[in-house]
């Protein structure tokens, strides 16, 4: 597993073992798409398609210069834009602009708090309207580091270079808590003109906190098919999620017009819960100041 002092684990094989353990692979997979639903083939044969394609620089730049609003189109403007921004690091201009781009000042938050997330928030046309922050505690001494890369998840997660493949709420920028080694993943609500609305994680839907209605299979499977999909499209762009769990799965209920023990809309779920992300750079680690079983198993294996 990731961390210090850990070492890497070497293992060999034959080329008669290798031939006959992807003969089984391939026999599962196969055994496995005939039982999915159709929705859930849909998703493994698109993304599989656009994996394929975006695997070749010059084929997603291709892609990119079309200029359509397809799926494919706007994954591969992920992947480019993603490639350019990996340089802020550096002397590379336009990526240290991206960066400083999308660093907000704290006092347009009233308050920051981190123990509420949801949180008035006042930015551009000086307007207000409701974000959901994700705070993120770093270790003494990688601000610069922790900012850039928070940066460039945030220039990523932006309305309009997300694919719809990618459901997550719509990032604003990233903002310091002050005087505490904290930076928060700012991302706006949809319906930012409505106090009502409030996040459910899919963790407390499982818990039943409180308890709820269980979802069809329908709505189940839906769910399936939007997360993996969004988790594939983070990966075709190079960029590793790493807690991938109920607990980093949101959704915005109104509560409004239901009562607080229905269902929350399951056709829009959102990806959270990044603190562990990173991008798919050599040398790249996830920040953690924690150490337990439960989310050493979303570390980064060091492979030979």
């Amino acid at each position: 597993m990731e961390g210090e002092g850990a070492a890497p684990e070497y293992f060999s094989y034959k080329a008669h073992d290798l031939e006959r353990g992807s003969k089984k692979l391939r026999s599962w997979n196969d055994q496995l798409y005939s039982i999915l639903p159709q929705r859930l083939r849909d998703v493994v044969l698109e993304q599989g398609f656009s994996g394929y394609l975006l695997h070749d620089s010059q084929a997603a730049r291709a892609l990119s210069s079309l200029g359509s609003a397809s799926a494919v189109t706007k994954t591969a403007n992920l992947v480019l834009l993603r490639r350019q921004t990996s340089n802020a690091a550096g002397h590379d201009k336009s990526a240290i602009d991206v960066v400083t781009h999308e660093i907000l000042r704290s006092d347009m938050f009233t308050p920051i708090s981190s123990s509420v997330p949801a949180l008035p928030c006042s930015h551009d046309s000086g307007n207000m309207c409701r974000v959901l922050i994700g705070w993120y505690t770093y270790p003494p001494g990688s601000y610069l580091k922790v900012v850039e890369r928070l940066a460039r998840l945030s220039h990523l997660l932006k309305g309009r270079h997300k694919p719809a493949t990618l459901s997550a709420l719509d990032s604003v920028g990233i903002v310091s808590k002050p005087n505490i080694d904290t930076i928060g993943l700012v991302f706006s609500f949809l319906a930012a003109a409505n106090p009502t609305r409030t996040p459910v994680s899919l963790y407390q839907l499982l818990a039943h906190k409180p308890p709820r209605p269980m979802p069809t299979l329908e709505q189940r499977v839906h769910l399936a098919s939007v997360l993996s999909g969004s988790l594939y499209t983070l990966l075709l762009a190079r960029w590793r999620h790493k807690h991938f769990v109920s607990d980093s799965i949101v959704f915005l209920h109104d509560l409004s017009s239901a009562a607080p023990t229905a269902l929350p809309n399951l056709t829009r779920p959102y990806v959270a819960g990044f603190k562990l992300s990173r991008p798919e750079d050599p040398g790249a680690t996830s920040f953690a100041l924690f150490r337990t079983g439960e989310f050493e198993l979303y570390l980064r294996l060091i492979a030979p």
